[in-house]
């Protein structure tokens, strides 16, 4: 199933090894949990039944309330099994660190500085 791409307006989806799904939030979008479930439709849509996400930000991303909540939310879609934010910037960082510490996500979240630790933390995660 690797190699699968998709191109959305606010964000990019590929499908890499492992069941790991990396996610491009583009530059300068509001991302609302409209774009977060437009996405797991995709995944569905595909067959790719349980995953783990490696999500990227690019600059001036903004993640609105709605995504936050949907993603903290612990009846979310049980197919995904950990999420990974790469971040490139300690502002990045201390608003998804504050995030993960205020609303417990039920999944492994986690924060990096680099696809590749990003990348090996999934793969330690269990299915």
């Amino acid at each position: 199933m690797g190699g699968v791409k998709k191109d959305f307006e606010q964000t990019s989806i590929e499908i890499l090894d492992e069941h790991i799904v990396r996610v491009v939030l583009k530059r300068e979008q509001e991302i609302g949990v409209e774009v977060a479930q437009y996405l797991h439709d995709f995944l569905q849509e595909i067959g790719l039944k349980v995953f783990k996400t490696l999500i990227v930000l690019e600059d001036d991303v903004v993640i609105l309330p709605s995504a936050k909540k949907w993603m903290s939310d612990p009846n979310r879609n049980s197919r995904s099994k950990a999420d990974a934010f790469v971040l490139d910037s300690l502002a990045k960082r201390l608003i998804i660190n504050f995030y993960i510490k205020h609303n417990k996500p039920k999944l492994p979240t986690m924060t990096f500085s680099s696809e590749q630790e990003a990348l090996v933390w999934l793969r330690q995660q269990k299915r």
